[in-house]
């Protein structure tokens, strides 16, 4: 029917480096250079001004939850697991370049999406063209912030301190912070 998920072929390419790590078949991973660069070549257009991507086309898929409503204009979550793509290719391929450019994207994404207290999924344009951050929340962003190395322990603790004690699948009993959106299933 024409639609794709633009996320999968990401998570795909994070996938690579345990597979080589798994079954040292080099040569795979190797034939599959042209493929790999040739993804990050289709999402080069979508790169805004800040190096993120926006407006993707067709599905974007984070998980089985709010966070699929707030994939537009900009997705933070998507641009996560971009810098992690970027990362990854740099690191397989020797590309310096692409391991910069993935550390540009995360440095846009602290700034942009990191509202004081949890990191918010998407930003909009607003009518005059300025990319503007919603009130938008959910847990699964937070999660990609760390799991993607937005965040780290010491870069955010006290988020990190919320995520650890107060969040997982209890907090619904306890109503903590009811503004973020509950995670649900990751597919997969």
């Amino acid at each position: 029917d024409g639609v794709f998920i633009p996320n999968w072929a990401m998570w795909f390419v994070i996938q690579l480096p345990e597979y080589l790590s798994r079954t040292n078949d080099r040569a795979l991973v190797d034939a599959l250079k042209p493929k790999v660069l040739k993804l990050l070549k289709y999402f080069e257009p979508f790169e805004n001004e800040s190096g993120l991507l926006e407006k993707l086309d067709s599905w974007i898929f984070i998980e089985w939850s709010e966070a699929n409503r707030f994939v537009q204009d900009v997705n933070y979550p998507t641009n996560m697991l971009y810098a992690a793509t970027l990362q990854k290719v740099g690191e397989l391929y020797q590309e310096k370049k692409l391991i910069q450019k993935a550390e540009h994207i995360r440095d846009s994404i602290r700034s942009q999406s990191f509202n004081g207290t949890f990191f918010v999924d998407n930003a909009i344009r607003d009518k005059n063209g300025q990319l503007q951050p919603t009130n938008n929340i959910t847990e699964v962003c937070q999660y990609y912030a760390f799991y993607f190395n937005v965040a780290n322990i010491d870069s955010h603790p006290a988020l990190w301190q919320k995520l650890s004690k107060d969040f997982g699948p209890q907090r619904k009993d306890n109503n903590l912070y009811p503004n973020v959106y509950f995670a649900n299933s990751f597919i997969g």
